[in-house]
């Protein structure tokens, strides 16, 4: 695994992504968990979040509508075992990034070829995230991601979530200026950590 060698003075740190709609997998909950760990060991420098994909579900559904909390049992499990409140936890909601990006008319919010792959606008979602980000001051993104290869389901809504859509958000096709250090892992299904991406403004 890549070693941080430096927490910059303002870092946002955040990990545990998964669909509303299924619920958090093993793998998911590790991604969380990392994130945790490392907001623990540098506590002083950094904000733990997460950011859910409620794409999903259908929008009367969504916590921003129902008002209740997203962030599922296991999670909070954790965070009390760390004597963090999940309300000190910053959700950002894939929707509201969509929307945002969508009112920004950012080209990349257009399918895109990318060697040959067809890129959906998670990178535009991911690009605006990194820009809201440092919008609010953060030096440094600090992501975790479950990398579980997609097995579709028979009756379930496809998956069409973009797993690189962390790494191509911090690139120029997001549509969006890389304005903070973007550091992401990717977290694999037998437990090792990966570098997923290094990038700097």
């Amino acid at each position: 695994m890549h070693v941080i060698k430096h927490i910059k003075n303002k870092a946002f740190v955040q990990g545990g992504s998964f669909r509303l709609d299924k619920g958090p997998t093993p793998t998911e909950l590790a991604s969380f968990k990392l994130a945790l760990d490392l907001h623990l060991a540098s506590r002083t420098n950094t904000r733990l979040g997460c950011i859910f994909n409620d794409l999903g579900l259908e929008p009367f559904k969504r916590p921003k509508a129902t008002g209740e909390s997203p962030v599922p049992h296991d999670y909070v499990a954790l965070l009390q075992k760390a004597h963090i409140p999940a309300e000190d936890v910053t959700i950002f909601y894939e929707s509201t990034l969509r929307n945002r990006a969508y009112a920004d008319n950012v080209p990349s919010m257009k399918i895109h070829e990318i060697a040959g792959s067809p890129i959906p606008v998670c990178m535009s979602i991911m690009g605006r995230f990194y820009a809201e980000l440092a919008n609010a001051g953060y030096e440094q993104q600090i992501g975790f991601y479950s990398r579980e290869p997609k097995s579709p389901i028979p009756g379930e809504i496809p998956d069409k979530s973009c797993p690189m859509g962390p790494v191509y958000g911090a690139s120029p096709v997001s549509g969006y200026r890389l304005r903070l250090e973007v550091i992401n892992y990717w977290v694999h299904m037998n437990g090792s950590v990966t570098l997923a991406c290094l990038k700097g403004p």
